[in-house]
């Protein structure tokens, strides 16, 4: 029986591959590559076994995927992997992918005798169930598709400063999260108690209730949306009741153009003056002067 194991630094022992067949060696190649091999072939490859990472010459099949090895996702859920369900012979269709508008990756095949184009694979149906990086301020700089939260901080809890705002509801919205990730989670209350709630709280800018359950937001508001999987779910926004946001006064341009005329004007005008006095008290043209006054 052949075992191969890998061992990590913690002392956790992986297996790999169990196999009643023998190998004698086990070359690593040139390309990352690592084979087990008997005395007539190959018994164990890792090219069959991708994790994050393809290397040159290495070929995903249909149904392998590969796999994350960042520390916030939860270990061996696949990311990636080959689209099925594709219409064969695949050589009798043009293949496309792209993004669409609204930022999802999609495939789509055309035979090449007659038909039109066909999306056959998409990751989701609904866009809204995919993180991405929104906003302007980054909360991990290292990682981008954490989100973000608004460059400029304001004191909400502030004198009245809430008296500002009214409760906004919007139908088939949400704000999903975990419940850690709520600011408080209230059972057995109703729409307006929830909405009351918002208004006597400073810190809660947002909420979702659904089921007579009022759970409050607190900031930044991750993955909000608006889509057909928060369908019965109420979102609660707070708003501003006057919607007109003053605009900083527009300071005057300044105009390089025209400082650069009005200078080249008063340069020429300083050369012409510096020029007549260097001619009126040239010494040449004083004498020449002082001899017609004698003259006269």
């Amino acid at each position: 029986m052949l075992a191969f194991f890998l061992t990590y630094t913690n002392g956790t022992v992986q297996p790999i591959y169990n196999s009643t067949a023998a190998a004698s060696l086990g070359p690593m190649k040139d390309d990352g590559h690592f084979v087990l091999r008997d005395a007539n072939s190959d018994v164990w490859q890792s090219f069959d076994s991708p994790t994050d990472t393809i290397l040159p010459g290495q070929v995903l099949a249909s149904e392998k995927k590969l796999y994350s090895n960042s520390k916030d996702f939860i270990s061996n859920v696949d990311i990636y992997s080959l689209t099925e369900n594709i219409p064969t012979p695949v050589e009798d269709y043009y293949h496309r992918a792209t993004i669409n508008d609204q930022g999802t990756f999609e495939q789509f095949v055309h035979h090449k005798k007659e038909g039109n184009w066909i999306r056959v694979w998409r990751p989701y149906d609904d866009p809204c169930i995919a993180y991405s990086v929104c906003g302007y301020t980054h909360l991990d700089h290292e990682n981008v598709s954490k989100g973000c939260h608004p460059e400029t901080a304001m004191n909400y809890c502030a004198g009245n400063f809430m008296g500002n705002f009214t409760v906004e509801v919007m139908e088939g919205a949400d704000f999903p999260s975990a419940d850690h990730a709520d600011l408080s989670r209230v059972e057995k209350v109703d729409l307006e108690w929830c909405k009351k709630s918002m208004m006597d709280d400073c810190y809660s800018l947002a909420a979702s209730w659904v089921n007579s359950t009022c759970r409050k937001k607190r900031m930044p508001l991750w993955t909000a949306r608006n889509s057909s999987s928060a369908k019965g779910i109420k979102a609660l926004i707070k708003v501003p009741n006057n919607p007109d946001i003053p605009k900083p006064t527009n300071k005057k341009k300044f105009n390089s153009r025209a400082f650069l005329e009005i200078g080249s004007i008063i340069s020429a005008t300083l050369v012409f003056l510096f020029g007549v006095a260097a001619i009126y008290y040239n010494p040449e043209a004083a004498a020449q002067r002082f001899i017609k006054r004698s003259n006269l």
